[in-house]
């Protein structure tokens, strides 16, 4: 006798989870995109396009960070104040689409929380995500402030949901956001050694609904001292068209 489970496992995620409602694993009716950043084929930098401000003595440098558990990009910024480092992926493949779920999840920590700022999520390809763009989702922590937030903008309108996850020097946070599809887009985080995802709230203004977004990461320096990235993982999903 052969038991058929099709039409009952379709997700392993969490009710409470940034992929609620999307396909279990690499099912072909989701598009995915997972990074580890484990060896060296997980990172080449002529996938991503790379833009940086140098003023410093040094040099911004990205590459997979050395014996680090579970393997990390490192990202490391020039010494001069506002030096930045932004990688964005060079095809804008993800899109904020009616009817399709999509979710985002990540690992990361900064080496100094409230002397950075950060972009970390889907934006429009743009040389300058942290002084401005015009539509993007995604994570942002300004300088002087160890607050994580979540922003949904569009046309250059901007919807900021504060308190997603409080940053610490050199420590870990996890986050995530999941659109449901039609007209929401909901905050998670969780502790490093947790299983469960926490909500922290929902967007539903300024969904960036008329451009096709790209991953991006950016750091720049809150002060005259060089700044670091550390990305554990990053994990897109999307439902296909």
């Amino acid at each position: 006798m052969t038991t058929h489970f099709n039409s009952i496992v379709k997700t392993n995620a969490d009710a409470k989870d940034p992929f609620a409602g999307l396909p279990v694993g690499n099912d072909a009716r989701q598009t995915r995109y997972y990074n580890d950043f484990l060896v060296a084929q997980d990172y080449a930098a002529a996938d991503w396009t790379i833009t940086t401000t140098e003023a410093g003595a040094g040099s911004a440098t990205e590459a997979l960070a050395a014996d680090e558990d579970n393997g990390a990009l490192l990202i490391t910024n020039d010494d001069a104040d506002n030096d930045n480092d932004q990688l964005q992926a060079t095809e804008e493949t993800w899109a904020i689409a009616s009817g399709r779920k999509a979710g985002f999840a990540c690992k990361f920590k900064v080496s100094d929380a409230d002397a950075v700022d950060v972009v970390l999520g889907l934006c429009i390809t743009d040389t300058t995500l942290i002084a401005g763009m015009s539509d993007g989702l995604y994570f942002a922590m300004t300088d002087a402030s160890t607050d994580l937030t979540l922003v949904a903008e569009k046309d250059s309108t901007a919807t900021t949901l504060a308190g997603v996850a409080t940053m610490a020097d050199d420590t870990y946070v996890e986050v995530g956001f999941h659109y449901d599809g039609n007209s929401t887009i909901t905050a998670f985080s969780r502790a490093s050694d947790s299983d469960v995802w926490g909500k922290k709230g929902t967007i539903t203004a300024n969904l960036p609904d008329n451009e096709n977004l790209c991953i991006s990461i950016a750091i720049q320096n809150g002060a005259a001292a060089a700044k670091t990235m550390t990305i554990d993982y990053i994990d897109v999903r999307q439902e296909r068209s």
